[in-house]
């Protein structure tokens, strides 16, 4: 009786892979200089502490890079609150900041607002609201949040600053969201304005090295006709790398052959008919 060969066998057989590359759920994400610049950049903001926005095109890493950052925040300091809720109306929005607290909302604007300052009062930290996804705020909820950074300030001997830090992260159309004459309140409170970038075709080379690597691969399979072809399909960005990659690498394993080529990626952008539509 033949019994049936296991993906992970598959990979140790033709690669000596310890297990599937270019999988999302890695924890250890790729931290390239760029990303380790934005992200130090935010520390030195956020240290002041300042407001700001962090966007970027869609798939290049930024809720990644938001978690990260969250996660390193000093808790003796501060107190990261993430929103990703972002299509909530005015009203619901600093009822959901109320939820994040661990405050029951009361019926009136009015008494949240003061429950949640007084909240942040005693706590003696300070909060950094990070809004994710910002682009879908709705006008409402943009103004509920300039009222709110400007509603009380922190008096700390001869310092006064805003009760909280914004951090508003979006995709590229945040920034022209911003620049609307009605957010010209709110966008004189921000700081600073940081872009990820997609990545060269020397990163996403760089990447799909580390990635074999990572599972004991020490040569990347992938020819320089496949990571050129992969790095046009996915425009440098890293959530489609990892899909085509992925797609790749199986069809090369399915025909059991050790290189990856441009024929493999391209079987691959077949699979993924939405990727790669402005190549030509």
């Amino acid at each position: 009786m033949n019994v049936p060969v296991t993906l992970e066998q598959s990979l140790r057989a033709l690669w000596g892979a310890s297990e599937l590359p270019f999988r999302e759920n890695h924890t250890d994400r790729w931290l390239y200089a760029d990303l380790e610049r934005v992200e130090q950049t935010l520390d030195r903001y956020v240290g002041l502490p300042a407001s700001g926005l962090l966007s970027g095109p869609n798939g290049v890493g930024k809720t990644w890079l938001l978690d990260h950052f969250l996660q390193r925040l000093p808790e003796t300091r501060f107190v990261a609150l993430r929103l990703s809720h972002s299509t909530l109306t005015g009203a619901d929005f600093i009822r959901r900041l109320c939820r994040l607290n661990g405050i029951t909302p009361a019926l009136r604007r009015a008494d949240n607002l003061q429950q949640l300052l007084e909240f942040w009062q005693r706590d003696g930290r300070l909060p950094l609201l990070a809004v994710d996804e910002a682009q879908n705020l709705s006008p409402s909820a943009l103004e509920e949040l300039r009222l709110l950074n400007c509603e009380r300030t922190r008096q700390r001997g001869r310092e006064t600053t805003a009760p909280f830090v914004l951090l508003l992260c979006g995709n590229d159309d945040l920034p022209p969201l911003l620049d609307l004459n009605t957010q010209a309140a709110l966008r004189s409170r921000l700081s600073f304005q940081l872009r990820l970038a997609p990545w060269t075709a020397d990163l996403t080379a760089a990447y799909c090295a580390a990635q074999w690597q990572h599972v004991g691969v020490s040569v990347n399979p992938m020819d320089t006709q496949a990571l050129g072809l992969l790095h046009a399909a996915a425009e440098g960005l890293p959530r489609t790398v990892n899909q085509i990659a992925l797609n790749a690498l199986l069809q090369a394993l399915d025909q059991r052959q050790k290189t990856i080529t441009a024929q493999h990626v391209q079987t691959a952008l077949d699979a993924l008919p939405w990727i790669g539509k402005n190549m030509f």
